[in-house]
């Protein structure tokens, strides 16, 4: 409970924070689709991106029985306009799960996000649809490599 109270006020403190350190920042909330395992550590992740900063991060975590956190990084190589407030973007990147139960499974690998979204509200809430193919390394017993895969969400994130 204690780790959620911190990181809860961490993400607050980002935000707050966002508008007079940083030039722009957005927060987001993310669900998995039904593609390939999901996203990393669970199907909900949050997102922070900072314009000044050039990553895109995702944090899922997933705690009860089991536990499972899935961190992702992504850099995004473009985002042009199609047409009106559709856009298109391309990017690269990487993820981290990590799941605990009986064994502790840790899957580390890239991933090639590519997307569709839109900017509404005066670009104050973005939409957002992706689909990232995947190829990682699970660290088990015994190491699979390589484990080709998908992750794909549909998410919106704020920006201040």
């Amino acid at each position: 409970m204690k780790k959620r109270i911190v990181l809860i006020g961490l993400i607050l403190l980002l935000t707050a924070g966002g508008t007079g350190l940083f030039a722009k920042s957005a927060i987001g909330v993310s669900a998995g689709l039904p593609i390939g395992p999901g996203l990393a550590g669970s199907n909900v992740m949050l997102s922070l991106k900072i314009d000044s900063f050039p990553l895109l991060l995702g944090l899922g975590a997933q705690l009860g029985d089991s536990a499972n956190i899935g961190i992702t990084a992504d850099y995004w190589i473009t985002n042009p306009n199609l047409t009106g407030i559709l856009n298109w973007y391309l990017g690269v990147g990487g993820y981290l799960g990590i799941g605990i139960d009986s064994d502790v499974q840790v899957d580390l690998g890239f991933r090639i996000p590519v997307g569709l979204n839109i900017f509404i509200l005066d670009r104050a809430l973005e939409l957002f649809l992706e689909i990232a193919p995947t190829i990682s390394a699970a660290f088990e017993d015994p190491v699979r490599f390589p484990v080709i895969g998908a992750q794909g969400a549909l998410g919106f994130r704020v920006w201040f």
